[in-house]
């Protein structure tokens, strides 16, 4: 037997939703597969309206809600080198999160955060069992619910207290504590990945044997999981969850020495909810040998030695992990922060402002060109199936088939869970699953997400538009940036200098990007007139390993910034080289 510790970030970005350290606990062979189980929601059932029931404890009050998640994992993670194996393994696994909250809807123990050292936590923790086991189940949460109501129960009563030592009242918050709620029931019997025909491990050895035609790549791996979760979900308002979801992700890296004989270092990735989804193993290899030549490309280039300032046009996948990077970061973007309700021994008691959008909504915020919705009803774009899909969230709020977030680059809404904010006293539906390599957490994410431009161009069009406002800044060349390979993954981005007299393209390398953040999207002055899609986890998420909720991005395939600055990178000085060659150069 081995233990495997994760922490569980299904805190909605509150720090006061008291939810145990999640303990996956994986047998060395699997017995049982993860799948659909009654015996699952029926422990979770009784043991919920037990507690609400009885729950009590010296003079804390009662709780008003609780909420269980059990997770049944399966993952299998492979990594494989030129052929050879460096890593095998499949696992299964239960894990549950509890929340408990004590009040009523218009206050509770959270959105507080207490600094002053009066919570005391009680940390202990009951193992779930490896299989769906009733009595083990309810153990476990009958454990964890007790730990979790102490702990709400003393925040409560202490913020209740806090509150009126600075004649504070519920009236004073931004909003309500949590927000009412539809019940509903959502059952999946039937998963999507009961049928695989895909042997995972032999297709990472298949595509890792591509770097064999390689010999100046120093090092390489292929990597790929498939983590499949049944999320079972219940609250005490009478909502009941069972959903299958699924991630499978690929990762290439590669290495080699530039000539420089400075190490470079580049990475590719994909992802797929099914397998069904997955480019065939021929197109995942033409994939890795553009990748290797692309890698090998730049370390034989001269670095370029240079500072640019002015347009830039950002092509395919560049649109998306560079100008649209932080549209749905959390704080800072489209994603509703809840103000925090803050005690310390210095300041007292005071509201600590979390997300700045907030307060423009109604205002612009990006270039009038753009509008942003979300749209979690569509399940395919021009054929191609979309990540983002789903029709009940993870809190069992339905969100609206379209939602429009940005309009003509004005603000309009936010993505909310059941944490209310001040402008948006309700949830919108995007409590979302964020699936990492055999963990699985909650965040708010988007879904489908569609960027629309109010006035797009040609490409041809485009790139006029590019060279004549780079010679309107007294530049020789312009800017593009551009993915080395064209599609829905996530992969280096080259560097062209365009020169403004021929309009030939150079590559050029050693560059270093400039920053980009939210107001970057306001610098957008064209778009072109096709749209592609990006399936991705991995731009501007706080799931786990940095990747957020499955989503799908529907955007123009080039989208022209008038002002973006890149530098030249720093020449390492101390470089040291292999003393002899790559044995595979001697084959």
């Amino acid at each position: 037997m081995k233990t495997i510790s994760y922490r569980n970030t299904h805190i909605h970005r509150v720090s006061k939703i008291l939810m145990l350290t999640l303990f996956l606990v994986f047998s060395d062979f699997i017995t049982v597969k993860a799948a659909f189980n009654d015996v699952i929601l029926k422990a979770m059932s009784d043991e919920l309206n037990r507690n609400m029931e009885n729950l009590v404890y010296k003079d804390f009050e009662k709780p008003f809600y609780i909420a269980y998640t059990v997770y049944d994992i399966e993952v299998e993670r492979y990594s494989y080198s030129l052929g050879g194996r460096n890593m095998s393994v499949t696992d299964r696994g239960l894990s549950g999160g509890v929340r408990v909250m004590i009040g009523d809807y218009k206050l509770t123990d959270e959105n507080y955060n207490d600094y002053t050292g009066r919570v005391n936590r009680d940390n202990e923790y009951m193992p779930m069992p490896i299989d769906p086991d009733y009595d083990g189940i309810r153990r476990y949460l009958w454990k964890a619910t007790d730990n979790v109501y102490k702990s709400a129960a003393e925040t409560y009563k202490n913020k209740v207290a806090a509150m009126k030592q600075q004649n504070m009242t519920e009236d004073d918050l931004p909003a309500p504590d949590f927000s009412k709620e539809k019940p509903r029931e959502y059952i999946v019997k039937d998963n999507s990945w009961t049928s695989e025909d895909v042997s995972f491990e032999q297709l990472s050895k298949e595509l890792s044997k591509v770097f064999l035609a390689y010999p100046d790549i120093i090092g390489s791996q292929v990597y790929m999981s498939n983590t499949k979760v049944y999320r079972y979900y219940i609250n005490s308002e009478g909502t009941r969850l069972a959903v299958p979801e699924s991630m499978i992700t690929l990762s290439v890296t590669g290495a080699a020495y530039n000539r420089y004989n400075d190490l470079v270092s580049e990475d590719m990735s994909l992802e797929s909810l099914s397998t069904a989804n997955l480019p065939p193993a021929d197109t995942l290899k033409s994939y890795i040998r553009t990748f290797a030549d692309n890698l090998m490309e730049r370390c034989g280039m001269e670095n370029w030695d240079d500072t640019y300032s002015g347009p830039v046009l950002f092509e395919n996948q560049a649109v998306c992990e560079v100008v649209f990077s932080d549209l749905f970061a959390t704080g800072s973007g489209l994603v509703a922060s809840r103000d925090q309700l803050v005690n310390n021994s210095y300041r007292g008691i005071y509201l600590e402002n979390s997300n700045t959008l907030e307060r423009r909504i109604g205002k612009k915020v990006i270039s009038d060109l753009i509008s942003v919705y979300d749209v979690p009803s569509l399940k395919s774009y021009n054929n191609i199936p979309l990540m983002g899909y789903y029709s009940i969230d993870n809190e069992g709020v339905a969100p609206k088939d379209t939602l429009p977030l940005v309009e003509s680059g004005i603000l309009k809404t936010l993505l909310t869970n059941r944490i209310p904010i001040k402008s948006i006293p309700y949830s919108t539906g995007h409590s979302r699953s964020a699936i990492g390599d055999g963990s699985i957490s909650t965040t708010v994410g988007p879904s489908n997400v569609i960027l629309k431009s109010n006035a797009p161009l040609s490409k041809s069009e485009l790139r006029k538009k590019l060279i004549d406002m780079a010679v309107d800044e007294g530049l020789d060349y312009a800017i593009i940036l551009r993915p080395a390979i064209a599609g829905s993954l996530n992969c280096p981005v080259n560097v062209f200098k365009v020169d403004v007299k021929t309009g030939k393209e150079t590559r050029i390398t050693g560059v270093n990007p400039g920053v980009s953040d939210f107001d970057i999207m306001k610098d957008i002055v064209a778009t072109s007139n096709h749209n592609v899609v990006l399936n991705t986890s991995q731009i501007g998420g706080n799931g786990p390993y940095g990747g957020g909720s499955a989503t799908s991005y529907i955007y123009p395939d080039a989208v022209l910034v008038e002002d973006y600055e890149l530098n030249s990178i720093n020449q390492m000085l101390m470089k040291q080289p292999p003393a002899i060659q790559n044995p595979l150069k001697e084959e």
